[in-house]
């Protein structure tokens, strides 16, 4: 059994890349939770259309993933992260901005996906990034302890972003608390 090691987080690198692990699983949880209810409550969609609008996010995302990888290995770790990081939020600002028009309809579906997918791309280009900056951090014999600490950073943004996107809609599923959801998500 190998406790956490505090020390990890002295390395710049390390705890930028936890950090960043935990902001995008709370965004990624936040959406997850927002969409839904967005596309089943003020634009009167169904379970089947809130997945398919979701996919979005996830087959960019994936699409994107190999991209950031070999940026991350051609020009290093930092540039696809932060340039990943800053399409996320700029497709979350967007998000924001149509979540809280009033006209939302089923009809808008297609642009949410695609405002999903620009999302995703910043995930995408990100991820590879940010994960091999975690582990290039720490010297060998740390990088378990480094991963599982990652990892764990991962967990906690997970049940961070579930719970800011029920506190933010607490009171009501409306285009202002979901717009004001996404807003927060790009904060993040």
């Amino acid at each position: 059994f190998a406790p956490l090691n505090p020390g990890l987080f002295r390395r710049r690198g390390y705890a930028a890349a936890v950090a960043g692990i935990l902001g995008a699983t709370v965004i990624l949880h936040g959406t997850f939770i927002l969409v839904p209810l967005m596309v089943e409550r003020l634009m009167s969609g169904t379970a089947t259309t809130s997945g398919l609008v979701l996919l979005g996010i996830s087959a960019v995302s994936a699409a994107a993933a190999p991209l950031g990888g070999r940026a991350s290995d051609r020009v290093g770790r930092r540039a696809p992260a932060v340039i990943g990081a800053l399409i996320t939020a700029v497709g979350l600002g967007a998000l924001a901005l149509f979540a809280s028009g009033a006209q939302l309809d089923l009809g808008m579906a297609l642009w949410l996906a695609v405002l999903l997918g620009v999302v995703g791309a910043g995930f995408g280009l990100s991820g590879s990034a940010r994960q091999a900056a975690a582990l290039d951090a720490v010297p060998p014999h740390e990088v378990g302890v480094a991963a599982a600490t990652y990892y764990t950073g991962r967990y906690l943004g997970g049940v961070i972003g579930a719970s800011l996107a029920g506190l933010v809609l607490a009171d009501a599923v409306t285009p202002g608390t979901v717009g004001l959801g996404f807003g927060i998500l790009g904060a993040v």
